[in-house]
């Protein structure tokens, strides 16, 4: 667990510390996002779960970490992808992964204000389930 916080802490000593000392499952916050992703999990479940106790920043910045390595390994500066990463962005190019990391350092730093966390968390989670075409879906309603 140490060598997994140093590595998506990009070295840093302080920042794997803090992942570990809030006792933060890093491989688990990957692994609740992949199931919003898949639609085996409700991004209304994780988004309460990372919200239930004070250590949802580190969650938020461990989910920040990951999709970093996912960004290094697209553009080859690192060495292959985790797998469950690879899984996590298929779909998406380097300029929508690129916003939705965008997107989340926003919500990181909207945590510090007065809101409904919950909301935002859940908003920026809802972006990974798989999408519905509504128009295909009913086209086929319609021949059934």
């Amino acid at each position: 667990a140490a060598v997994r916080a140093l590595d998506l802490a990009s070295g840093n000593p302080g920042e794997a510390f803090e992942l570990v000392l809030g006792n933060v499952a890093v491989e688990a916050v990957l692994d609740e996002l992949l199931s919003v992703k898949r639609g085996r999990a409700s991004a209304v479940s994780v988004a309460r779960r990372w919200l239930g106790d004070d250590a949802a920043p580190l969650r938020l910045a461990a989910v920040s970490q990951w999709l970093r390595l996912a960004m290094f390994a697209r553009a080859g500066s690192t060495g292959e992808a985790d797998a469950r990463l690879q899984d996590l962005t298929e779909g998406l190019d380097v300029a929508q992964l690129s916003h939705r990391v965008d997107q989340l350092g926003r919500l990181r730093s909207r945590l510090q204000a007065p809101l409904r966390h919950e909301l935002l968390v859940l908003h920026w989670l809802r972006q990974w389930k798989p999408r519905v075409d509504h128009a295909r879906n009913s086209r086929s309603r319609r021949h059934a």
